[in-house]
């Protein structure tokens, strides 16, 4: 089984890098080293909860899947929103542990593992896929709400304004990071 899983990471992450260069071949014209690594990276975390569970093929398409969403809603985010999340973690790692989870309850089968999923039969394993997505989700969201109110009490999460502008080695550190000779 730990050889089925490693195959299975390796070719999720491998398929999740093609489908994010593939989507930035379309999307802006020409792809990225940065975006490619991006996706291995959507890959990995997608296979994650399945590797143990899943073939070589539903492995490559967990991370097919994952690289393709994970690549739109990181673009999503950066056209239509105002959210600052510049290293597009929620894309990645959010939406590609969504997925994978999810996966996990479509394409698990006992020729890898002691569970079926959906596509072999049963039903119960998506459903507590699920509901498991849902309650981590909610429970993150929560917890980081209430800790981040709290930790703001005590050291404000946001510069200001001005603080900003000087920029934040300045402002924060009191030393310029760069000197360019301007």
């Amino acid at each position: 089984m730990s050889v089925s899983a490693l195959v299975a990471t390796n070719l999720a992450a491998a398929g999740a890098a093609v489908s994010w260069m593939i989507v930035d071949w379309v999307m802006k014209g020409k792809p990225s080293a940065v975006g490619i690594a991006v996706g291995a990276v959507c890959g990995l975390v997608a296979v994650t909860p399945a590797s143990g569970f899943v073939t070589v093929s539903s492995a490559i398409i967990i991370g097919l899947v994952a690289g393709v969403v994970s690549n739109f809603v990181a673009n999503w985010r950066a056209a239509k929103t105002k959210i600052d999340d510049s290293l597009d973690v929620f894309a990645c790692h959010g939406m590609s542990g969504v997925w994978g989870s999810i996966a996990t309850g479509l394409l698990a089968t006992t020729l890898v593992n002691d569970v079926n999923g959906l596509f072999y039969g049963n039903v119960d394993l998506l459903v507590a896929q699920v509901l498991s997505v849902i309650v981590v989700a909610a429970y993150s969201f929560v917890g980081s709400y209430l800790l981040l109110r709290v930790i703001n009490i005590f050291s404000p999460l946001r510069v200001s304004s001005e603080e900003e502008s000087t920029g934040l080695d300045l402002s924060q550190h009191g030393e310029e990071a760069y000197d360019l000779g301007f």
